[in-house]
């Protein structure tokens, strides 16, 4: 949440903290609450950003990192299978 913090703030990002913000994105998206979670805050946090015209990349790319990771886990074969096995408990 930093980074929609720093970019709603005007605050610079430096490169190296920005690389660490994608980092932390692709490793807290992993999980799948955490992805959901993510994806509301950060479309409502873009779209607002859009309305203001506060075109920051870093916010882009975060937000293309939690949409692949919801689709990675959305189409998980592991999904499918733990649904049968907790439907035939």
């Amino acid at each position: 949440m930093i980074p929609i913090y720093k970019i709603y703030k005007k605050e610079k990002i430096p490169l190296w903290q920005g690389f660490l913000f994608i980092l932390a994105t692709i490793y807290a998206a992993n999980q799948e609450q955490m992805a959901g979670i993510l994806f509301l805050v950060y479309t409502f946090f873009l779209i607002d950003f859009i309305r203001q015209k506060k075109y920051k990349t870093l916010i882009f790319v975060i937000y293309i990192i939690i949409l692949l990771s919801l689709l990675f886990i959305l189409t998980c074969p592991g999904n499918a299978n733990r649904k049968l096995e907790e439907e035939k408990r």
